[in-house]
């Protein structure tokens, strides 16, 4: 990759660069609760975005949301699908 666009491309460095014209960054996951394969995905991501200044916020069910609390993210409890 070109080293102009590297620049461009990797916001995640500081969520906090208005020089990029990023400002900050909420993100939710909402990943299913049934299981923790796709929680325990999402929770190392949303880690390495909090520690770039991001407000995460989880939404999800059942297992999940345990796995969630214990990692102690804000979390919104849904109903679980079907």
């Amino acid at each position: 990759m070109a080293k102009h666009l590297r620049h461009k491309l990797s916001p995640l460095r500081s969520l906090h660069n208005d020089s990029l014209g990023i400002g900050f960054m909420r993100v939710q996951f909402a990943p299913c609760g049934m299981g923790l394969g796709h929680v325990g995905r999402c929770v190392p991501i949303a880690r390495k975005l909090k520690e770039r200044g991001a407000k995460v916020l989880f939404s999800t069910y059942k297992d999940g949301l345990r796995y969630v609390q214990q990692e102690g993210f804000p979390i919104a409890e849904v109903p679980p699908i079907g």
